[in-house]
This record gives C-alpha cells, structure tokens and sequence, in this order.
C-alpha cells in the first residue's frame, strides 16, 4: 500500500510532499521525496498509481507525473506546464495504470483525462475535456 502525506518537517500548511510505501499494518516500508520540482522532489504529491511491475507513478502540483521503482529510485518524469495534449495545469489528481499498461492522468485545471501509451517515454494517446467538475 503507499500514501502520499507530510515530511518529518510537520509543517501543515505545506502540500504533501512524500510518498510512503506502507506495510498492510499501516507502518511506514520506505519513505521517499520532499517538497521541490527536482526529480524525486513533490508539491502537493496526491496521485499515486502503480503499474503490473509495482512501478509507481505520482503526480503533483509540478505539472508532471514521476515514475518510481516500488522502493523510490526515480526511472523518468514526463508532462510539463500548459494546455497542448500531454500538458497538465495545477494539480494532478489521480494517476492510474489500466491493465494494458496505459496511464491515466486526471488533470482538474484542465478538465480532462489524458491517457499515455506504456512506454519508457510515454507520449499522449487520447485526451477527453469538459469533465463539469464540481466543487462544494
């Protein structure tokens, strides 16, 4: 199981800014990142999804979405700011990795899903807009 959540800094007005690999109990496996935009780094890390090879993928406020073995070396990064395909805005809410290998990225800035083709470098296959979503 991981968790994305605070530093040992105990500062609570920032972002999450860690990823926790968590054992069933709840107790911390690994721990890995810290706030920045260098790679391993997060602002606001709150997607977390994780592929058949226990790859994981965050996504953060960096507009980006960074892949990690299962115990924290970082592999690669891909996304950067805008609004092209591909591109994401604000906050990166959700990352999932469908059973084809596919990554799904839920961009609330933009309001949409991208979806990149697996691959070392994934590029943008298909992206839908207008998601109407709705705060309270």
């Amino acid at each position: 199981m991981f968790n994305c959540g605070r530093s040992e800094r105990g500062d609570l007005r920032r972002s999450p800014d860690v990823v926790r690999k968590l054992f069933p109990t709840g107790s911390a496996l690994a721990q890995w990142g810290g706030f920045g935009s260098g790679q391993g780094e997060f602002n606001g890390a709150c997607a977390i999804g994780l592929d058949a090879g226990e790859n994981v993928y965050v996504g953060d406020s960096n507009n980006r979405v960074q892949k990690f073995t299962s115990t924290g070396t970082f592999l690669s990064t891909f996304g950067s700011a805008g609004t092209a395909d591909g591109d994401f805005s604000t906050v990166v809410i959700s990352t999932v990795v469908d059973p084809s290998g596919n990554i799904l990225v839920l961009d609330v800035g933009l309001e949409r899903v991208d979806k990149f083709g697996y691959s070392s470098t994934p590029t943008v296959s298909k992206s839908w807009g207008e998601l109407k979503l709705r705060y309270r």
